[in-house]
Parts: C-alpha cells; structure tokens; sequence
C-alpha cells in the first residue's frame, strides 16, 4: 500500500514527539512506496487506525506501515471508522478514545461484537474507558514504539495464540 499524506503532515511531523525516540520515518515511507517494505508474520493484516490528531495518526500509519501491516483509514471519527469496516477487512484495530465526534465507545463495542480485536490509545487513564471495556489494551500517549508494535503483533495473532483477550 503506497500512502499520499497531505503537504501539511510532513511539517506536522517535524513537530510531532508522540514516540520516546527517534524514528526513521523519509525511510519508512520509501521503502512502503517502492514496494519493498518488510513482508512478516503478519503481512496482510488489515489494522484500522481511528486517530483525530493527524501527525499521530500520520506515524502510527508509517510506523506499522514499515512493519508490514496494512493500514485502513486513518479515520478522526467514529462515523468514518465505521463506513471503513463496513466497507473493509479489518483484522486488529487502534482507538483513540477521543475523536472529532466523541468518545470511541460505541466504535469499540461495535468492534467486540463482530470479534474484531482493539487496543485504545490515550493520554489519560483506564479510569475514562468504561468498566466493560477495560480488559481491552490500552497504549499510552505519549506513545513507546515497542508498546505499539507488541500490542499491535498481540492484537493480530490468531485468537488461540494471544496474550490478552481480543
């Protein structure tokens, strides 16, 4: 998959610290566009990205992009995210618990419902996830690479092999 960001993301992202190192982000993107980005155990996976704030949204999808994922959306509301799965293979998928429309609640029940795996994102505490939904993983903002590829590999393995539940 060969993702176009608008002009306004590469500038966002010279400003943008979620992750706590540095990352090889101009690599990323010209290895996703020449085809020649890692082919892994989960090639193939489809991961939903539903972020509001595009610079994240913009290194979430490099950053799974170059681990050999593929990315559906990124979607900044849950009317969105929800035409994309409708629409979409979804295999894992990664909630901001905020978006531009609210809270991502409904999105995730919805997901659980058809037994698609998810993980929130936030910069809060477990304690603004609703008590039915905490089982799920959360990521914390800012965000650690490891956290996001280890949930993300965790959330497309085969129910039978995970961790955690889905």
């Amino acid at each position: 998959m060969t993702m176009e960001m608008p002009p306004q993301w590469d500038e966002a992202r010279l400003k943008c610290s979620i992750l706590d190192r540095r990352y090889p982000l101009d690599a990323a993107r010209n290895e996703a566009r020449a085809g020649d980005r890692p082919r892994g155990q989960f090639d193939g996976a489809n991961v939903l990205i539903a972020e509001d704030v595009s610079c994240i949204a913009w290194l979430i999808c490099e950053i799974l992009t170059e681990g050999g994922y593929d990315i559906v959306g990124p979607a900044a509301t849950t009317r969105i995210a929800a035409e994309l799965i409708a629409k979409r293979r979804v295999d894992a998928a990664l909630l901001d618990v905020g978006l531009t429309d609210g809270p991502s609640f409904s999105l995730a029940e919805s997901l659980a419902a058809r037994g698609i795996p998810f993980a929130f994102t936030t910069g809060c505490g477990p304690d603004e996830i609703p008590l039915h939904l905490r089982d799920r993983p959360i990521i914390g903002k800012p965000m650690d690479l490891d956290s996001l590829l280890n949930v993300t590999r965790e959330l497309c393995r085969p129910a039978s092999q995970r961790i955690r539940p889905p």
